[in-house]
């Protein structure tokens, strides 16, 4: 049986956290936000992990799973939806903000990670979509190849520490096709943290995306 807080939509569930005023319901609302969100902030820090090759993914995707709630939930006060969103909108929004901070987690925590922590061997397949943008995000679906891994992680890599946060974002608000666009609060936000235009963030976007299908062409194919 569901509770009273696992009934809320998640547009409704930041509203409840916005406006509560009682410290122990805050805190119980907080844990219902956790819930929702952490098993997708898990797989996108393991994910990071796995594509940089560090040995110990699980355990530095807990650490950045962690962190990643420490540094959002003290914003959620002041997230905003974007007027008449859906509710399949409002939870793509909270997961691409989320996505953002875990890729910004990971990049603090990389750097101060020794090298040794860092294993060049192809790591054993886990389960993923055959898309291999999507695959980042979605939920499991198949086994693929050590092959696929290797190519997805050789494209992960080559890209700039801006680029995957962009490409991040993307695939976290479903929006990597050419034809869907990120929201307006996503654009604002990496063009702040970027210091870049609109313009210049879909011609990014497009050109990450050519090299990521450039080096998984046999395997997009």
């Amino acid at each position: 049986m569901q509770t009273r807080h696992q009934i809320l939509s998640d547009k409704q569930l930041l509203e409840a956290i916005q406006n509560e005023e009682d410290e122990a319901e805050l805190q119980t609302l907080h844990w219902e936000f956790y819930n929702r969100f952490a098993k997708y902030v898990f797989k996108v820090a393991t994910q990071s992990c796995i594509n940089n090759g560090y040995k110990d993914a699980a355990y530095l995707s807990k650490e950045i799973l962690q962190e990643t709630f420490i540094r959002a939930v003290p914003k959620l006060q002041s997230f905003r939806f974007r007027e008449g969103a859906s509710d399949v909108d409002c939870k793509n929004l909270l997961k691409g903000w989320l996505g953002r901070i875990a890729n910004h987690e990971f990049e603090r925590a990389r750097k101060k990670l020794p090298e040794d922590t860092v294993s060049m061997d192809i790591i054993e397949p886990n389960r993923y979509s055959h898309n291999p943008l999507n695959a980042i995000f979605d939920e499991p679906v198949e086994e693929v190849t050590n092959v696929y891994r290797q190519k997805l992680q050789e494209a992960m890599n080559q890209l700039s520490e801006r680029d995957r946060d962009i490409i991040l974002t993307c695939a976290g608000e479903g929006c990597l096709d050419s034809s869907q666009h990120l929201s307006k609060e996503s654009m604002r936000d990496l063009c702040k943290a970027h210091n870049t235009t609109s313009e210049n963030i879909r011609q990014i976007k497009k050109r990450a995306l050519d090299k990521i299908k450039n080096i998984c062409s046999e395997l997009i194919d």
